[in-house]
């Protein structure tokens, strides 16, 4: 059985109560969700490799975790995608990140409406605008 524990600084995966991995909240850089279903997604941690999660609770997740990126780093947006592929697809492992290959979905798949906008992408929004 695998757990998933969000705290106000890190996500925690353990397997067989023991702890597999440690992500800070604000190394995550996206988060990819599947349209095939409700509970399949993908953090995008860039400087180390992504992860594949499944919970009954992924909306809940998801905005927890948006409102504890948002409080540790107002500059940057955690950006979410919503893919009806494969989450395979976008999903970096060790072996991509050690050829430098970074598997993310196209803008157009930015769910732009449900993010936390960070200062910068407010600032790029507003040059858009002009």
């Amino acid at each position: 059985e695998v757990l998933i524990v969000l705290t106000t600084k890190f996500i925690y995966n353990f397997k067989k109560k023991k702890p597999k991995r440690k992500i800070k909240i604000v190394d995550v850089g996206a988060i990819i969700i599947s349209q095939k279903n409700q509970v399949d997604f993908v953090l995008h941690v860039p400087n180390e490799y992504d992860y594949r999660f499944q919970t009954e609770s992924r909306k809940e997740f998801i905005e927890i975790l948006q409102l504890r990126f948002a409080n540790l780093d107002s500059e940057n947006t955690l950006k979410i995608y919503s893919v009806s592929e494969s989450l395979k697809m976008f999903t970096t492992t060790l072996k991509d990140k050690k050829y430098g290959l970074y598997k993310l979905p196209e803008e157009s798949c930015r769910l732009r409406d449900i993010e936390i906008a960070g200062s910068r992408q407010m600032e790029e929004d507003e040059e858009i605008e002009k």
